[in-house]
């Protein structure tokens, strides 16, 4: 028992505080900044996106949930169209079609994807990674 516990402790990694991604932000969509924190099996990013900023229309392979932490998103997934605030989450499923624009006063979101998002993968210089 007391080796399964020392194995754990070794494996396990304790954030202080408030976690902050690792690397340089990722301006890979205009008006949008990606802080992407990843382990080989889920990846969470932190998105600020400016005033009236836009993510297109777009499908991945990975699922997603995305988390409203402050502002508004006027957000569609699958067809079905909402305004998001702060509290607000969606669960977005493989292939299913989504975007959204950002309210006057931009937003601020973390998405988490599994298996983490490929897109993102590639974008991110190795240092950037945590595993």
């Amino acid at each position: 028992m007391a080796q399964a516990e020392a194995a754990d402790r070794r494996s396990t990694t304790v954030a202080r505080r408030t976690p902050r991604p690792t690397g340089a932000p990722l301006d890979l969509i205009p008006g949008l900044r990606f802080r992407p924190v990843t382990t080989d099996a889920v990846m969470t990013n932190f998105v600020t996106f400016q005033p009236d900023a836009e993510a297109a229309h777009h499908h991945h392979a990975e699922q997603q949930i995305a988390i409203i932490v402050s502002g508004e998103l006027t957000f569609t997934v699958g067809g079905e169209t909402r305004v998001m605030t702060a509290g607000d989450l969606v669960l977005i499923p493989p292939h299913v079609p989504h975007g959204g624009v950002a309210g006057p006063q931009g937003c601020v979101a973390i998405d988490v994807f599994t298996p983490p998002r490929a897109g993102i993968l590639q974008a991110m210089p190795e240092r950037g990674r945590s595993t």
